[in-house]
């Protein structure tokens, strides 16, 4: 966490919790091939992590802040937005 100067923006137990949930979501996986590809990438992320490989904004979009870079914000209209302005 000081490698990357993450207390700015977040506590420890936050980036546990962050870390914990994304441990989490894989937990239905049973499949032996598939739990061995999860740890593995795990281990690929952790060490990519303590040699620092990964920049600051990597870490902060992955693990601060929730942020999904993949995910398309709406759309609106130019006059949607116009009058969202303009009060």
């Amino acid at each position: 966490m000081e490698m990357y100067k993450l207390e700015e923006l977040t506590t420890v137990a936050d980036l546990r919790g962050r870390v914990a949930g994304l441990i989490r979501r894989n937990a239905a996986v049973e499949s032996d091939g598939t739990v061995r590809a999860l740890v593995h990438k795990g281990r690929e992320e952790l060490d990519m992590v303590l040699k620092m490989h990964k920049q600051r904004h990597h870490m902060i979009t992955t693990y601060v802040d929730g942020h999904n870079p993949h995910e398309m914000p709406e759309k609106k209209g130019f006059l949607e937005e116009f009058l969202a302005g303009n009060p």
